[in-house]
C-alpha cells in the first residue's frame, strides 16, 4: 500500500520537468566615460518587461534612482538612462512603472530575496535582477566617480546545460535500474517455477514465503481499474495539497518522504552489499531490543539514516542536492520494483490517463481556476518560496556565469516512475518469452524514454506498441498478465495451465511470516521482518489462472 500512496503523491506533485531560473541571463558591460575602468557583470531578466537583444544596446548612462527604492515618482528625469534601484517597501511592478514613467531604458533591481512569480505588467523596457553586492557597488559608482556607461545584451548560453544532461542521465539510469531489479525478481520466480516442475501455484507460494523466487515481501500488480483509480487518487491528492497546504502539512509530507526514502536507501544498499559479498547475507548480528538482523541490512542502515537526516536538516543548503537525488533515486527504484503493470492493456490505460492529467493541470486548469497559475506548480513550490516539495530530482546549472548557475534543472518523480513501470514490464516480457537482449522489448522501450509526460506516450508506449504489432506479439501481450505466478506469466499461459481445483484455490494467499532467515532466502533484499501475503485470481480466456491483484508484505518491512 505504501507504494500506491508514494506513487500517487509523486505523480500529483512531480509530473513535469522544469529548468528553474529567474529568467534569461544578460551581460552588463560597464565602463567609465573617461575610460578608467571596464567591467563585465551579469543579471537575470525579471518576470515582466522586455528581453534585451543578443546584439546589445548602445551604451547609456547608469544612474541611481532617487529615491533609491523607487517607490513613488522619481525625482529625476532619466532621459534614456538605466536606473538601479534597491528593494523597498513597494512591489517590483511599482518600481518598474516609476522608472518607465521617468524615461528610463532599463531597471536594475538588487536584492537577495526571490522575485514573486505572479506579477505581470506590460512594459517596453527590461527589468533585470542583480545580486545585492553588485547593486551596492553600482550605486557607489554612480555617486562617487565619473559618469558610468552601461550596455545590456542577452547572454547566449548553450541550449543544453551540463546539469540538465546529468539530470537526464540520472533519470535514464533510474528507469533502467528499476526495470532490471524488477526483472531480476521475476527471473528468480521463473527459476522457482522450474524447480517446482512448472507448478505456478507452488512457485508463487514459495516466493510469498520469501523463498528464492522473489523479494522478501510482495509486489503489487496494477490492474486497468487500479490504473484509473491511481490517477483519480493523484488528482484528489493534488487538489487536497493545493487547498490545504500550510507549514504543518508540508512538514508532514517532508517527514513521510524522509522516512520512506531512508528505508528505500537501506533496501537498495542492503541488496548491493548482499550481491557484492554473498557470504555476509548468511550471517546475522544480534541487535539489542531488535534481535538477529542480517549483516547487509545492518551495514546499510547507518549510511541510509545519516543521509536522510543530514538532508532533512540542511535541505536548504546549496550542497544538499546530491543527498536529495540519492534518496529520491532509491525510493523510485523500490517503487519500480514493487508496482507492476500486468499487461500492455494496463499500460495503455495508465499512461494516456497520466498524459491527460498533465495536460489538464498544466494548460487547462489555469484557465478555469487558480488565477492563471498551475495548481501543480503551486504545490511543487511547497509551503513558501524557501521550500520545495521533495518529490523531484534537482541538479544545479553547471555552465555560464555564477548568477546563471544559481538555478536548477528539476525533474519530477512521476516523469521517471510512470515510464519506468512500462520499461519494467517489457523487461519481464523479455524474460518470459526468453528473448535475447538485441531482440527484446526492454532496450527499445528504454530508448524511447523521454523526460516529460507530454512525450512519454508517443516515445515509450508508442515505440512498444509499434514494435509488438510488427512482431505479432501485440494481442498476446495486450491481454495476459506478466506476473501470474512465479514461473513467467506469458510463457506458462501458452502451456494452458489447468484450472486450479478448490483445494488449490483455498491455498492461495497462505503466506507465512518472514524473519532474518526469510530475508536471506529471498535473496538478501529488503529490511528483515517482511510479511508474506496472498492474492486474488482471474481466469483468462484460455482457462488458465492469472493474478490480477497481489498484495504482499511491504518491501520496507512489516505487513501492509
Amino acid at each position: 500500500m505504501w507504494a500506491i500512496v508514494v506513487g500517487a503523491l509523486v505523480v500529483a506533485v512531480g509530473a513535469r520537468a522544469e529548468d528553474i531560473c529567474e529568467g534569461p541571463v544578460v551581460e552588463l558591460q560597464l565602463e567609465s566615460q573617461d575610460g578608467s575602468f571596464v567591467e563585465t557583470e551579469y543579471g537575470v531578466v525579471g518576470a515582466f518587461g522586455t528581453i534585451p537583444s543578443l546584439n546589445g544596446s548602445r551604451p547609456v548612462r547608469l544612474v541611481a534612482a532617487e529615491p533609491l527604492d523607487a517607490c513613488g515618482p522619481l525625482e529625476q528625469q532619466l532621459e534614456g538612462a538605466v536606473a538601479v534601484a534597491r528593494r523597498g517597501a513597494c512591489s517590483f511592478v511599482a518600481k518598474y512603472l516609476a522608472v518607465l514613467a521617468a524615461g528610463g531604458s532599463a531597471l536594475l533591481m538588487f536584492n537577495d530575496a526571490p522575485e514573486p512569480g505572479d506579477q505581470k505588467v506590460n512594459g517596453t523596457i527590461p527589468a533585470i535582477s542583480i545580486d545585492h553586492d553588485l547593486g551596492a557597488k553600482l550605486v557607489n559608482l554612480t555617486r562617487a566617480g565619473p559618469v558610468v556607461l552601461i550596455s545590456v545584451a542577452l547572454l547566449d548560453l548553450p541550449p543544453l546545460d551540463a546539469g540538465a544532461a546529468l539530470l537526464w542521465l540520472m533519470a535514464v539510469l533510474t528507469v533502467a535500474g528499476g526495470a532490471l531489479w524488477s526483472g531480476r525478481d521475476h527471473a528468480e520466480g521463473v527459476k522457482a517455477a522450474a524447480a517446482a516442475g512448472g507448478d505456478a501455484d507452488a512457485a508463487r507460494r514459495a516466493r510469498e514465503r520469501g523463498g528464492a523466487g522473489g523479494p522478501a515481501g510482495g509486489a503489487l500488480d496494477v490492474t486497468a481499474a487500479g490504473a484509473v483509480a491511481f490517477v483519480g487518487v493523484a488528482s484528489a491528492m493534488l487538489l487536497l495539497l493545493y487547498f490545504f497546504m500550510d507549514k504543518a502539512f508540508f512538514y508532514f509530507i517532508l517527514g513521510v518522504f524522509t522516512i520512506t526514502s531512508a528505508q528505500a536507501m537501506g533496501v537498495a544498499l542492503a541488496a548491493a552489499v548482499a550481491a557484492a559479498a554473498p557470504a555476509l547475507a548468511a550471517r546475522d548480528a544480534l541487535v539489542p531490543f531488535i534481535g538477529p538482523v542480517p549483516l547487509p541490512a545492518l551495514i546499510a542502515a547507518p549510511p541510509s539514516l545519516a543521509t536522510a537526516a543530514v538532508w532533512a536538516a540542511f535541505r536548504g543548503a546549496a550542497w544538499s542536492w546530491p543527498l536529495l537525488d540519492a534518496l529520491g533515486i532509491c525510493l523510485m527504484l523500490l517503487v519500480l520494483r514493487t508496482l507492476r503493470l500486468g499487461s500492455l492493456r494496463v499500460a495503455c490505460v495508465l499512461l494516456p490517463l497520466c498524459f491527460l492529467y498533465d495536460v489538464f493541470f498544466v494548460f487547462i486548469q489555469p484557465l478555469l481556476f487558480g488565477g492563471g497559475e498551475s495548481v501543480m506548480v503551486e504545490v511543487a513550490r511547497g509551503a513558501g518560496a524557501d521550500e520545495v516539495m521533495p518529490m523531484l530530482l534537482r541538479v544545479p546549472r553547471l555552465q555560464g556565469p555564477p548568477i546563471a548557475r544559481g538555478g536548477y534543472s528539476m525533474l519530477g518523480f512521476g516523469d521517471i516512475i510512470l515510464p519506468g513501470l512500462l520499461v519494467a514490464l517489457m523487461r519481464r516480457v523479455d524474460i518470459d518469452l526468453r528473448l535475447p537482449w538485441p531482440r527484446g522489448y526492454f532496450l527499445p522501450a528504454l530508448a524511447g524514454y523521454g523526460p516529460a509526460l507530454l512525450y512519454l506516450v508517443p516515445c515509450t508506449l508508442g515505440t512498444v506498441l509499434a514494435l509488438t504489432a510488427a512482431r505479432g506479439d501485440l494481442r498476446r501481450l495486450w491481454a495476459e498478465d506478466s506476473s501470474s505466478g512465479g514461473g513467467g506469466g506469458w510463457a506458462l499461459l501458452l502451456q494452458e495451465e489447468p484450472e486450479p481445483g478448490p483445494a488449490q484455490q483455498q491455498q492461495r494467499g497462505a503466506g507465512t511470516g518472514a524473519g532474518a532467515a526469510a530475508w536471506r532466502a529471498g535473496g538478501g533484499e529488503g529490511w528483515p521482518g517482511g510479511a508474506g501475503g496472498g492474492g486474488g485470481a482471474r481466469h483468462s480466456p484460455t482457462g488458465s489462472s492469472t493474478r490480477l491483484l497481489s498484495r504482499g508484505g511491504s518491501q520496507l518491512g512489516g505487513a501492509v
